[in-house]
């Protein structure tokens, strides 16, 4: 949801009038990076133990279950996108001259590669850079989980978690970066740490050695820890620590933020997490399409923007639904039943 409002602030800072109000939203662009440390940690819960040495079948099974996962939202969404751009067209937009369309990009976003460190602009669908990362991970995974698996202290699996961590801070501040927001041109190196951290952390999880710390304390010291990076601070770098930690914390299971993610909402807005993500901001574009057009759209400002954009939460709510009843879920089942009879 935080990165919903975060590619919304600019039209509530527009409405509100409130630029310290965006400022605080523009931040959840880091519910990115959380992701992809989750990633690594569920992907370690559930697969790490296939991968005691690299053997095809665990590997092609993997890989066909993440691709289920994950490619009939992206192939869908991108239609949409398609769809919008066709639609532009007509209205009189040039076809060329928007590098965002690209033909190369859209073959690169079929692949899933446009995000592995060959483009340099938002393409098409622009949220689908972290899913073309997050494939190259899938891809690496069952090389990097023979080797992950092969630690069983969870210290050594927390200081390599630490190192991980460490290194993604360093690398991105070498690049002249003062934070972790890159997609298309760093997203990979973002991702890489990330998610590499994220599976040690199960590492030290799975091993039963830390059940005896104070987790309650230490889930509510994270949190606020993390809410003071984010908006007090307003740095992904002092983030980043907290949200490993918080990762941890959550899986023990003891704290009040832990009570909140067992709750029905909670697992719901996790269900359907990816179609909501995935479909937002095309859906924003769409609804967004009439006041582009406008010659008035520069002045449109205070509660007639606000209800616009109330228009569009509505919007994107339905879509999200939709997409999860009718694409999502279905596709994933049916294409789990067919991976299933592979064997």
């Amino acid at each position: 949801m935080w990165v919903v409002l975060a590619h919304s602030s600019g039209i509530i800072s527009r409405a509100t009038g409130s630029p310290s109000l965006a400022a605080v939203l523009e931040m959840g662009w880091f519910g990115v990076d959380v992701f992809f440390l989750l990633s690594g940690f569920i992907l370690s819960h559930v697969h790490l133990s296939d991968f005691r040495s690299i053997n095809w079948h665990a590997t092609r099974t993997f890989i066909l279950l993440r691709l289920s996962r994950i490619y009939p939202v992206h192939v869908f969404s991108l239609a949409v996108v398609l769809g919008f751009f066709v639609f532009t067209v007509a209205l009189g937009k040039p076809a060329t001259g928007r590098p965002r369309f690209e033909f190369d990009l859209f073959v690169g976003n079929l692949f899933l590669v446009q995000s592995w460190g060959w483009a340099n602009n938002d393409s098409w669908n622009v949220l689908s850079w972290s899913i073309s990362t997050e494939w190259f991970m899938y891809l690496l995974f069952p090389l990097l989980a023979t080797l992950v698996g092969r630690v069983h202290s969870p210290i050594v699996a927390l200081v390599a978690a630490a190192a991980a961590i460490t290194a993604e801070i360093l690398v991105l501040r070498s690049l002249g970066l003062s934070g972790t927001f890159t997609t298309y041109q760093w997203g990979l190196i973002r991702t890489f740490f990330s998610f590499v951290a994220g599976c040690f952390l199960y590492v030290a999880f799975r091993s039963g050695r830390l059940t005896t710390l104070p987790w309650w304390w230490i889930e509510v010291s994270l949190g606020i820890w993390l809410l003071i990076a984010m908006v007090g601070l307003r740095s992904a770098f002092a983030a980043l620590p907290a949200a490993a930690g918080l990762i941890i914390a959550l899986a023990m299971n003891e704290g009040p933020i832990s009570r909140f993610c067992r709750t029905k909402a909670a697992f719901f807005l996790g269900e359907v997490s990816y179609s909501l993500y995935m479909m937002h901001m095309v859906t924003l574009e769409i609804v967004f399409l009439p006041l582009d057009y406008s010659r008035y759209h520069s002045v449109v400002t205070g509660l007639p923007l606000l209800g616009w954009y109330g228009l569009a939460v509505v919007a994107i709510a339905y879509v999200t639904l939709w997409t999860y009843t009718h694409v999502e879920r279905p596709a994933r089942m049916w294409l789990r039943i067919r991976i299933g009879r592979l064997g």
